[in-house]
């Protein structure tokens, strides 16, 4: 291994463990939130003794293997829950950082912004725009996040966990318009900074329609609610194109629904994440099939 892909490795490492400690903080959000609970002022305790999480206790992923699941002044059980989130938000931050950041963004549509590649050349020496991006993005998979762990505890996304994410995907976007790449690749004359709007306005509509189809291939009622909210989160933040996460996950819910036993809870709202980050793997090569086929 040369000393840049050394760099490149710890450097993706070191932003894995930010995306793990983030990934704890959205556990505390999805439990809390419903309630109408700080997530800011209250410290991290265990629900039985109500005794403070140490903060050595609190180290994402390991902090579990090393109570081995439970609480250190009780043996309350710890959901391994907790450490799986962590573990899988540290995973896409690390990823993310291979194929978008390192590289340039060659991943989005239109291409590469700079001709730097590497931790070293975007990072170490920070190219702004490049690393705007890749926190834009990071931002959009902590959010759905949020929503998968919401659905799951059975709850109803907050409005101001809505509010925020719409707000801050639409308005990022439109103040700088290198956050939606090729935002009009098929609608040429539709001006960029307003792509959130309209993808978000998709992404409703889109989700309500899904909702409810599924909701007759079920032959039960379903709360799309949360749904909902993920398909406008992808519009706000990918614009348009996010329809491409949308489709992809109503057609894995579709199969899903149609097996699962007719009362077990759906689980739609948690391909979200996977989703997303598949779309930004693949991003280009799938605008460049769509653009060929014109």
């Amino acid at each position: 291994m040369n000393a840049h892909h050394a760099i490149d490795l710890i450097t993706a490492l070191w932003l894995g463990g930010l995306g793990a400690c983030i990934g704890s903080f959205l556990n505390v959000v999805a439990y809390r939130m419903p309630l109408g609970m700080s997530v800011i002022w209250k410290p991290s305790h265990c629900p039985k003794c109500r005794h403070a999480i140490r903060a050595r206790d609190n180290v994402p992923v390991f902090g579990w293997l090393w109570l081995r699941g439970r609480c250190r002044d009780c043996g309350e059980s710890i959901s391994l829950r907790y450490a799986v989130v962590e573990f899988f938000m540290g995973l896409a931050f690390f990823a993310l950082a291979y194929f978008e950041l390192f590289r340039g963004r060659q991943n989005l549509p239109g291409g590469a912004l700079s001709p730097f590649v590497g931790a070293m050349d975007v990072v170490w020496v920070p190219y702004w725009p490049l690393i705007g991006i890749y926190a834009y993005h990071c931002l959009l998979l902590s959010l759905l996040g949020c929503v998968a762990l919401v659905d799951l505890d059975r709850q109803k996304v907050p409005s101001k966990l809505i509010g925020f994410g719409l707000a801050t995907g639409i308005g990022l976007a439109a103040w700088f318009p290198y956050l939606h790449p090729a935002a009009s690749l098929i609608f040429e004359d539709a001006p960029i900074s307003f792509s959130g709007v309209v993808g978000a306005l998709i992404g409703w509509g889109l989700g309500m329609a899904g909702a409810r189809l599924l909701a007759l291939l079920r032959q039960q009622p379903l709360d799309g609610r949360n749904l909902t909210v993920g398909f406008a989160l992808l519009g706000a933040f990918f614009g348009w194109q996010g329809i491409f996460s949308m489709v992809a996950v109503l057609l894995f819910a579709g199969v899903a629904t149609l097996v699962k036993k007719e009362n077990s809870h759906w689980y739609a709202p948690l391909l979200l994440g996977p989703m997303a980050l598949v779309q930004l793997a693949t991003w280009k090569l799938l605008t460049e099939a769509l653009v060929l086929q014109r």
